[in-house]
């Protein structure tokens, strides 16, 4: 046996990867887990002081139990007669298209990890069980509010509320699964074209069983049992992809700078795709057929203008603020 074979065994071996400082896939999945919640955290201290959020929150929480309690108890809202029951789906139908899949992976893994893609595929399966451990928390949590109107508004049976949350919780799994392999996959614009029956689809099937079968708690509980079999089907189907590693880790990482961009929407620009050829005129001739260097400089800052919507929308602002003042200033 050839000393790179020996070098392979022994790799491989309990006692050589005891010599890691994460010898195995689900302790690496755990560190970078934690690391994920401390830089949330880190970014939500930024924008917030917990002692101001203490202030805050507290009496936002004792006030919300408050009127939660009074729900239950006391007299419903007036406006729950003039609602009908299709905007509850409907509110639960936009929780579903929001959000993504969290994976944790890292650029850095296609090459340290490229010889154990049972690691990989361990990252995978824990990032897809914690993404719908995640969504199945959110959904949870919005049904929880809207319990007392959906029992006592309503009418539906405990049961029957039940049933409605199990099927909107795989609902929610099998939507966000299907919507990252279309977007792993797909690029430009054949992406929307199936993002949107991928996502729409099964979004407008569950609002409408949700209305079709409001009082029929076995009905919603084999609708809900189909959407686990594709939740799992799904799953199933994402670990067998390959050569979709980059796309992971753009789509994770755009999941996990969801905070940071909330808070610097108003402070920045959001970026712009690269374009690599122009979507009208390819074939056009220069803007200006003098080769002049004070010609090619204006050709230069027309385009810039043209092509950055922050430029064009400022130049319209002036014009527009100009022509204003002077129509308004013209008789003087």
């Amino acid at each position: 046996m050839s000393g790179r074979d020996d070098a392979v065994i022994n790799s491989n071996s309990p006692k050589s990867r005891s010599a890691y400082a994460f010898p195995t896939g689900p302790r690496l999945f755990r560190r970078r887990l934690f690391s994920h919640w401390r830089e949330q955290s880190a970014i939500i201290r930024t924008a917030a002081d917990w002692t101001v959020l203490l202030y805050i929150v507290i009496p936002g929480g004792l006030l919300g139990g408050r009127f939660y309690y009074g729900f239950w108890k006391g007299d419903m809202p007036a406006w729950t007669s003039f609602l009908p029951f299709t905007m509850i789906p409907l509110l639960f139908a936009i929780l579903l298209v929001t959000g993504g899949m969290v994976l944790l992976l890292q650029e850095g893994d296609l090459l340290f990890l490229r010889q154990r893609q049972n690691w990989i595929n361990s990252i995978l399966l824990r990032g897809i069980i914690y993404s719908l451990i995640v969504t199945t928390l959110k959904i949870a949590a919005v049904f929880a509010i809207l319990l007392p109107f959906i029992i006592r508004g309503y009418g539906l049976s405990p049961g029957a509320a039940g049933s409605l949350l199990l099927l909107t919780v795989t609902a929610g799994w099998s939507v966000k699964l299907l919507g990252h392999v279309v977007k792993v996959q797909r690029q430009g614009f054949r992406r929307w074209l199936w993002l949107i029956p991928a996502v729409t689809v099964p979004s407008g099937i569950y609002v409408r069983l949700a209305i079709l079968w409001e009082n029929r708690p076995l009905m919603l509980l084999a609708a809900a049992a189909v959407y686990a079999a594709v939740t799992v089907w799904a799953v199933r189907y994402r670990l067998q992809l390959r050569g979709t590693f980059l796309s992971d880790v753009r789509e994770d990482y755009k999941q996990r700078m969801r905070i940071a961009g909330l808070l610097l929407r108003g402070v920045l620009d959001k970026p712009r795709p690269t374009r690599y050829k122009p979507w009208i005129f390819r074939k056009s001739q220069p803007l200006l057929s003098s080769i002049l260097p004070e010609s090619r400089f204006a050709a230069a800052g027309i385009k810039a203008l043209v092509r950055n919507p922050a430029h064009l929308k400022l130049y319209f602002a002036f014009t527009g603020v100009s022509m204003g003042a002077y129509l308004l200033l013209r008789p003087f």
